[in-house]
């Protein structure tokens, strides 16, 4: 919950409305101002051709999506809107704050970006840059391996950034550098101390830190078991693999080229829960990890 957020105007918005109307079979708004052309290609793979979607509505922030669903509701002129946020925190510290509504969808991960990432598209990916069987790209990229140990590395590191957001502390959290706390040689935690030096500085400076920290991670387990891949940001999560890769084939692939090759390989079945409240069927659940 960024107090930053870049916001478009509702004038803005409006008006692109209005340009695209009757174009559109259904309108889709989102928080990211520069993902447009990745939203439009993870909803061609979703909806196949039950919905000619001629533009995306990028609204700027979580909030400003909230005040477009208050002033747009289900529908313009005819057109059925739809609402697709980021997972974030909310249900583990925000649950209350949640919109209710079939049309308005939290995410089940933190974010698009941690419902992408996926070993069958790195495997490909692997396959051309080393020019090798497909077997061996498996093997070289270790997938499961990469994945496991960088959850296991971040978790703690998120379960202090959602006690300074549930406390609201002016702390910098999720969106300071990732490479404060990710080797950019290995694509894995740090060596050199620097989360157990931003831990020890956010427990002397809030002696009540570790015990709310624990109850964080109780609530968090008691909701979600030990899918901590839910807590984990997807961004977060691309920095470390962006660099892993790195490697494993001996050279930099450019984050975009990255983002898109993992946009067009997911499985889009785990995106299934969005899909139902375009067509308007089935039931958003607010505290369910499950696909």
């Amino acid at each position: 919950m960024d107090k930053d957020e870049l916001q478009f105007s509702d004038a803005a918005l409006l008006s692109r409305i209005s340009f695209f109307d009757g174009l559109n079979d259904i309108n889709l708004y989102v928080e990211d101002v520069d993902s447009q052309y990745l939203y439009e290609t993870i909803f061609k793979r979703l909806l196949g051709n039950q919905y000619s979607i001629q533009t995306i509505f990028p609204c700027g922030g979580k909030r400003a999506v909230k005040e477009m669903f208050s002033e747009r509701g289900h529908s313009t002129d005819g057109i059925k809107n739809v609402y697709v946020v980021d997972g974030d925190f909310d249900r583990l510290l925000f649950a209350e704050e949640m919109i209710d509504d079939p049309q308005f969808v939290y995410l089940k991960m933190y974010n698009i970006e941690s419902c992408l990432i996926n070993e069958y598209g790195l495997c490909n990916l692997v396959k051309s840059k080393l020019k090798c069987m497909e077997a061996e790209a498996y093997e070289r990229l270790n997938y499961t391996q990469w994945y496991h140990r960088i959850i296991a590395e971040a978790k703690e590191l998120f379960l202090c950034y959602c006690y300074i957001q549930k406390f609201q502390l002016s702390i910098p959290n999720v969106n300071r550098s990732h490479y404060e706390f990710i080797d950019e040689k290995t694509g894995f935690k740090r060596t050199d101390g620097s989360f157990e030096k931003y831990k020890k500085d956010l427990y002397d400076a809030h002696p009540d830190a570790e015990a709310e920290i624990n109850v964080i991670r109780q609530d968090f387990e008691g909701q979600f078991g030990t899918h901590y891949e839910i807590l984990v940001c997807g961004k977060f999560l691309l920095s470390s693999l962006h660099t892993y890769l790195y490697t494993v084939v001996n050279k930099s692939i450019p984050k975009d080229d990255l983002l898109w090759c993992l946009a067009n390989s997911f499985d889009v079945n785990i995106l299934k829960y969005v899909k139902d409240a375009c067509l308007g069927t089935g039931s958003i659940m607010k505290t369910s990890c499950e696909s």
